[in-house]
């Protein structure tokens, strides 16, 4: 998955280039998603990234702007839990390419011999086995989070998140 919800931003344009197209949104929890960001070096021009009530207000846009895109495409939109990708893989994936059309291949299931090149910033976690490590870390970080959890929007949107 890519840690930068950005891309959220191109849904309209996307859909206004290609009606047919399908978006997959993989949610994670408001916390650990803030989190990996905060502590991935992203360039500078995300400039949000070095900031925790930045971050915590950037994904509440994100929140916001998502659950609109979701009630306008409704019939395009397929959302998963990243936490249930990674608790079962085979299960969501085929999930998500039943729900695009397309045809399932073990091969997908073998992402380690994939030798594609990769250009986010998960590089050095592409090429690992699907870890469990990263679901609910925040627990492990409570001094930084509560200063985000300090904002109350993103402390109850924080608490609701359910997989």
């Amino acid at each position: 998955t890519d840690k930068l919800p950005g891309n959220f931003i191109r849904i309209g344009f996307i859909k206004l280039l290609f009606p047919n197209a399908k978006i997959i949104h993989c949610k994670r929890h408001p916390l650990d998603n803030c989190l990996s960001i905060f502590f991935t070096n992203f360039s500078n021009n995300i400039d949000y990234s070095f900031n925790l009530d930045n971050i915590a207000n950037y994904y509440l846009s994100y929140t916001e702007i998502m659950n609109h895109w979701k009630k306008i495409f409704n019939n395009d939109f397929y959302e998963i839990c990243y936490e249930s990708l990674v608790m079962e893989p085979e299960k969501n994936i085929r999930g998500f390419f039943d729900y695009c059309e397309l045809d399932w291949n073990e091969k997908l299931l073998d992402h380690l011999n994939n030798k594609r090149p990769v250009q986010t910033a998960s590089v050095m976690q592409v090429r690992k086995p699907i870890y469990k490590t990263s679901i609910r870390r925040a627990k492990n970080y409570k001094e930084i989070t509560k200063k985000i959890l300090s904002i109350s929007d993103f402390k109850l949107l924080s608490e609701n998140y359910n997989f």
